[in-house]
């Protein structure tokens, strides 16, 4: 369980932060499903630099 802050600020366990591999900067998509609160790791994409389409 974890608290809402002050400005609306959220903490994320230490734990949680490792098991997702989640660092200091790391980019977050903030989404609500079904009335809950959802946050899903944005997906680093490879480098598509010379592909067509």
């Amino acid at each position: 369980m974890v608290r809402l802050g002050s400005k609306g600020l959220l903490r994320i366990p230490m734990y949680l932060l490792k098991e997702l591999n989640l660092k200091e900067g790391s980019v977050l998509h903030l989404e609500v499903e079904d009335g809950k609160i959802v946050l899903r790791p944005r997906i680093a994409r490879a480098n598509c630099t010379g592909m067509v389409g």
